[in-house]
């Protein structure tokens, strides 16, 4: 379970370890036949400074709350497009949902990225947003 996004907790005296950024489409649990991948921009040489300047075109850092900003506003396919690229995930697995965590290394941002494929014949359930979802502790 993770915490739900809160404006401004994550910073370097908030409380957003395992916070949920956003997710769409994202499962509490997971079955058979389902593919779920993940990881950490501190444990990828695509989170670099060069890499958001050339995705986010004019932004200098893209860490902390400008990052939250923008997967807040932004549209969930652009969203699903860039965690793609910045996982280096496989294109033959059809994604059919994802979800960013922040936490924090010694006071600095890392955002833990997830991908996940639904198996087209289960019944797993999927969750949108932070709103009475399981996968979502309660404050």
């Amino acid at each position: 379970m993770v915490l739900p996004y809160r404006l401004n907790a994550f910073n370097t005296l908030g409380e957003g370890d395992q916070m949920l950024l956003r997710q769409y489409r994202f499962p509490h649990q997971y079955s058979d036949g389902e593919t779920l991948v993940t990881s950490r921009s501190n444990n990828s040489d695509e989170w670099s400074p060069e890499y958001f300047e050339k995705w986010f075109g004019g932004f200098n850092e893209i860490i902390g709350e400008t990052f939250n900003y923008w997967l807040q506003l932004e549209d969930k396919k652009k969203i699903l497009t860039f965690l793609k690229r910045v996982m280096k995930a496989d294109e033959g697995i059809n994604w059919t949902g994802w979800r960013i965590l922040a936490t924090q290394v010694n006071g600095y941002p890392v955002f833990v990225h997830q991908l996940f494929a639904r198996n087209p014949k289960g019944h797993t359930r999927v969750y949108s947003g932070n709103q009475l979802a399981p996968n979502v502790k309660k404050i």
